[in-house]
């Protein structure tokens, strides 16, 4: 093989690393920080899911009226942005 041929082959092969070196790091980054946002969503709508069945399954009292008043409250909603990690 030419010594031009293998020169001009390493130099593409070193710009082909050097590009996608940091596009796969990036990707990794963004899938893991996915996966823990996913996690921490599912812990706070999994709270909210059992205070809306406690509400759902609450079949109330009766009041001097007769009328049936729940026992449970609604659940708030959850919030918006949740508060950050304590270390």
């Amino acid at each position: 093989m030419n010594i031009a041929l293998v020169s001009v082959l390493s130099g593409v092969l070193g710009v082909v690393v050097g590009v996608v070196m940091p596009i796969s790091r990036e990707w990794l980054a963004r899938s893991r920080d996915a996966r823990y946002l996913a996690i921490r969503i599912v812990c706070i709508l999994d709270r909210y899911v059992e205070d809306c069945a406690s509400t759902a399954i609450d079949s109330g009292q009766e009041n001097e009226k007769g009328e049936s008043v729940a026992q449970v409250s609604a659940p708030p909603p959850p919030p918006a942005r949740p508060a950050p990690p304590t270390a």
